[in-house]
């Protein structure tokens, strides 16, 4: 399979997030799946360099480097028919944008948006509790804001 560390820094990501540790069988299911589909993954014709990979048992990454072609609105959709084929045939959640995933203790754990303030108020995360930040967009920011700390997140106004 092409991995996401073999792409250019600069390649567009897509990141989806399950609500859930996907299951060892999962894994091996999807990833084959994956591979299929970044490689017949095109854009007005021409394929797109691209990669995809599983990262923590929980997250599928998306990449297609922009550099040899740009994915088009129409690829982009194609992705995303794609996705919604893994959350049905695995009965899984990866567009659902209100879960935050957090790490504590070596563990991800993960909590609704509409809990955060039960969250910093039982103490279970702070200000410097490390998230998931699936909002970047570029491979470089997959490998240096990705995980960071809330107080440096969009939750910060929350705070």
């Amino acid at each position: 399979m092409n991995l996401v560390k073999e792409i250019a820094p600069d390649a567009q990501i897509w990141i989806y997030q399950n609500s859930r540790e996907f299951s060892e069988s999962e894994v091996s299911e999807i990833q084959k799946k994956l591979f299929v589909f970044i490689n017949e993954w095109a854009a007005h014709g021409q394929k797109l360099t691209a990669a995809a990979e599983i990262f923590h048992r929980r997250f599928i990454v998306l990449c297609a480097d922009k550099n040899e072609a740009i994915p088009s609105g129409c690829s982009i959709d194609t992705s995303v028919h794609f996705i919604q084929q893994l959350e049905k045939e695995f009965q899984i959640s990866l567009l659902d944008r209100t879960t935050i995933v957090y790490e504590k203790s070596g563990k991800l754990n993960s909590f609704k948006i509409s809990q955060f303030e039960q969250m910093l108020a039982t103490k279970e995360v702070d200000e410097d509790t490390i998230i998931f930040n699936n909002t970047i967009n570029t491979k470089s920011d997959l490998e240096n804001n990705w995980k960071i700390p809330v107080k440096d997140s969009w939750l910060q106004a929350i705070l």
